[in-house]
């Protein structure tokens, strides 16, 4: 069972995988991303749970409504639009 995180290390972690989502990969190339980076590893037994069809649903998710609020500092929010 994974230990509660704290804000910031949410934060983080929802970042890195919405970076990679956005990325418009194949979802195998997505997963072997989200494994390979740091801030993800203690969470790799969940990564490896991730279906293929769940990464292309939520992939194109994340191209229709994802955006970035850069300009702010804040993490990465998913909004209508």
């Amino acid at each position: 069972m994974m230990q509660p995180i704290d804000d910031q290390e949410l934060a983080e972690v929802q970042a890195a995988l919405l970076e990679v989502l956005a990325a418009e990969l194949p979802p195998e190339q997505i997963v072997a991303k989200l494994r390979s980076d740091p801030k993800l590893s203690p969470y790799a037994d969940w990564v490896a749970t991730f279906e293929p069809r769940m990464i292309e649903t939520a992939a194109l998710l994340v191209k229709k409504w994802g955006r970035r609020e850069k300009d702010r500092g804040r993490p990465p929010s998913l909004e209508g639009g």
